[in-house]
């Protein structure tokens, strides 16, 4: 699952979710716009081989929380 250096952090604010997603880019590198986190850095596969992604964000606050509890052991005051 993991390739390398991990670097895990929560972000907070208005829209973050929709506004996060939009920074990342498309799922498959494939698909990313340029200027985007995966369009600029991950990698696309190549026929068989696995797809290179750079980064994650939850699609959802239930999901947010459940990853925080996987990472963090609990909840912060903004995830709540």
């Amino acid at each position: 699952m993991m390739s390398g250096p991990l670097l895990i952090g929560i972000l907070s604010g208005s829209d973050v979710i929709a506004s996060w997603r939009t920074m990342m880019g498309e799922t498959n590198p494939k698909d990313a716009l340029p200027g985007t986190i995966r369009g600029d850095f991950a990698q696309a596969p190549e026929a068989n081989a696995p797809m290179m992604n750079c980064v994650h964000g939850s699609d959802s606050l239930d999901s947010a929380r459940r990853e925080i509890e996987l990472w963090f052991g609990g909840a912060t005051e903004d995830s709540k």
